[in-house]
């Protein structure tokens, strides 16, 4: 929700005071960064003798009221926050001025990995929200709209949890797709566009097929986000649905956290988007936040940019996915990692067709092992109508 939060988000150190008191008295946390700016979103877990006593997340402000109804029994601070270490602090060691230095924690590039949970609910920040709809300008609105065709490479597997997000080891075929969200033939969410199903219904769906092929789960369908629909990361809707907040800066990038703001009528999604100022969209990752069956889904997506000859806006695309999903059923052998159903798309490349012209292909998508299909049967004759279309203008 793209490389994971890269291990360029490095650089930071956290603030801790402690306020130490009788009991009725408060206790809080202010956690900043190093040049300090407060830190959001950093989870503190207050443990005694063994046992958790209580737990808090700082706000946008970087403070968080901790629990003072047990404050006697505490021990020790566990202060965590994606792409840092860990730190643990010992109550009786936490220095007089307050300071504790965290140290940051590269996340491995095989492939991406994102703990939302911890992240939200956040307070909507002015600034964060300026730096995405900077960016999010940028790119063309009517993305959704346009038949398209797609070339790609794709991995189906089931893997376990601790594997989820290792990828170098993945078997790929070779494919085609094609695209543009049409009209399916009943109902009124049905008929909807993308994003007026995603601000009737959420992220989330009762199972229907949209656009010939993009059942995802048989608890719930979710929209594209890795592949097909990346562009709604930019889109109106998009924005309206989420607060934002900064996780994280350097000189080259900024991440920020997405969170649901409950405008949505369903499911939601949580993450983070990392992106240049002003510039581009660089990648993003999520999870689903669904009600039951809850089948842990989340993915992420690398972007990049379609360009028009004719010198218009440019379309904000995919050039590589991640989907992924368990079947929402209690496991038989809770003590081992849960299977999920693993979805990748690597080596994407896109082709739009003009406003308004329909898909001239027939068929939705075709892969092959080694070579492609023949000519004369359906995944053949989808291959060599996409490379007859493929780059007009």
């Amino acid at each position: 929700m793209i490389a994971g939060l890269r291990a360029g988000l490095l650089g930071a150190a956290a603030t801790a005071m402690c306020l130490a008191a009788p009991l009725a008295a408060q206790v809080s946390i202010r956690v900043v960064d190093s040049s300090g700016r407060p830190v959001p979103a950093v989870r503190v877990d207050v443990y005694g003798r063994g046992e958790l006593v209580s737990v808090a997340s700082t706000s946008a402000e970087g403070v968080a009221e901790l629990s003072t109804e047990r404050w006697a029994e505490a021990r020790r601070l566990s202060l965590s926050h994606l792409a840092y270490q860990t730190l643990i602090v010992q109550v009786e060691e936490l220095p007089a001025d307050g300071v504790i230095r965290i140290e940051p924690q590269a996340i491995p590039i095989d492939a991406l990995s994102v703990e939302v949970g911890q992240l939200c609910p956040i307070v909507d920040e002015p600034e964060a929200r300026q730096l995405w709809s900077q960016v999010a300008a940028l790119y063309a609105t009517d993305t959704g709209s346009r038949a398209s065709f797609a070339r790609l490479s794709l991995s189906r597997s089931s893997v376990p949890a601790d594997q989820l997000h290792r990828t170098s080891d993945a078997e790929f075929i070779d494919g085609v797709t094609t695209g543009g969200w049409g009209a399916p033939p009943a109902g009124d969410l049905l008929r909807a566009t993308l994003e007026e199903r995603i601000e009737r219904a959420g992220y989330a769906w009762l199972p229907f097929s949209i656009d010939g092929g993009t059942i995802r789960a048989k608890g719930w369908t979710y929209p594209p986000l890795d592949v097909r629909a990346a562009y709604h990361f930019a889109s109106r809707s998009f924005g309206a649905l989420h607060d934002f907040a900064v996780m994280s800066e350097s000189d080259e990038q900024t991440t920020l956290v997405f969170c649901g703001n409950g405008r949505a009528n369903g499911a939601d999604i949580n993450g983070t988007i990392a992106l240049v100022p002003r510039r581009a969209f660089l990648d993003a990752e999520w999870r689903f936040e669904t009600g039951d069956p809850d089948e842990g889904a989340g993915g992420s997506v690398t972007f990049a940019s379609f360009i028009e000859r004719n010198g218009s806006l440019p379309h904000l695309v995919s050039s590589r996915g991640l989907f992924y999903r368990h079947n929402g059923v209690e496991p038989l052998y809770p003590d081992l990692p849960r299977t999920y159903m693993r979805e990748i798309t690597a080596n994407v490349r896109w082709h739009l067709l003009l406003p308004g012209e329909q898909q001239p292909c027939v068929g939705s998508v075709a892969f092959w092992d080694d070579s492609p299909p023949p000519a004369d049967s359906d995944g053949g004759g989808l291959v060599a109508c996409v490379a007859e279309h493929w780059g007009r203008e």
